[in-house]
């Protein structure tokens, strides 16, 4: 059988029979897209569960699309749709977002798919595949941030401290270690900085710099803290300080009582001028 079309326009749709008969349908059409397939979450820790993702359903037609229903075919009940934003009917031109959930209570690779059914012209009834996986996995920080650390001046022969702490806010613990490397009047407490953090837990620690007796004013010192550890972490501390030979000027303040007197003196002195303008 040989079919020729001497024109079809972008408004009609051409249908071939499994019999061999030829189905053309004139005027606007409907047009059905779904994106993206896959909806991918990736691996997700434990314990940020639950999160979302979402689908787009767009109509690319120019008529509208009616009789829509959303629907989840498994197997894996892990994903539940959160929101349909799609309603039964998508006006020509027009997209909807449909919300997925992902929520594990176990580590593993979980997979879904979604359907979609309609009255649509052309491609009335897509699918796309849900996938993601589930891991315990730890989430390591620190405090102060990776970047530059001034332990400021420090008067000679004393030392000077700053503290800092390692956290984990994953589901599983994570290990990390500290090397120092520099000026031997930097150190960490403890040494070496290395170790396990608990899930959801925190490891303290405090950073150093012990000026000696033999420093002169305005001698420097620096050194670097390289961390390394699970999922990623890592970074640099560039720690620096300095040396002073003088104790800083305290800041006067005022106590109550000179507050007090301070007032009291005020008084007697407004009294006295009144009293001055008076003769």
């Amino acid at each position: 059988m040989t079919l020729t079309l001497a024109s079809v326009t972008p408004t009609a749709s051409v249908e071939l029979g499994t019999e061999g008969g030829v189905s053309i349908t004139s005027g606007p059409q409907s047009q059905l897209a779904l994106t993206p397939d896959p909806l991918a979450f990736g691996t997700v820790d434990l314990g940020n569960m639950p999160v979302t993702e979402s689908f787009t359903l767009s109509n690319e037609g120019e008529a509208d699309a009616s009789n829509i229903d959303v629907s989840l075919a498994g197997p894996d009940t892990e994903f539940t749709i959160a929101s349909n934003g799609c309603g039964s009917t998508l006006a020509a031109g027009a997209d909807c977002t449909i919300t997925i959930q992902f929520n594990a209570a176990d580590n593993g690779d979980y997979t879904n798919a979604i359907n979609i059914t309609s009255d649509a012209d052309v491609n009335p009834n897509p699918s796309a595949g849900i996938t993601g996986s589930a891991d315990s996995v730890a989430n390591l920080s620190v405090t102060p941030p990776f970047g530059p650390v001034d332990l400021g001046t420090i008067v000679v022969d004393t030392t000077g401290t700053a503290n800092g702490s390692i956290s984990n806010s994953g589901s599983a613990a994570g290990d990390f270690s500290c090397s120092l490397t520099g000026d031997p009047e930097i150190s960490t407490n403890p040494t070496p900085l290395s170790g396990t953090v608990p899930a959801g837990e925190s490891v303290p620690f405090s950073l150093a710099c012990a000026v000696p007796d033999t420093a002169e004013e305005g001698d420097t010192y620096s050194a670097s803290l390289v961390c390394t550890g699970d999922n990623g972490f890592s970074g640099t501390h560039e720690i620096s300080c300095a040396a002073t030979e003088f104790e800083p000027l305290p800041v006067p303040t005022m106590t109550n009582w000179s507050i007090a007197l301070f007032a009291l003196m005020m008084l007697l002195v407004g009294g006295m001028s009144i009293r001055f303008f008076r003769t």
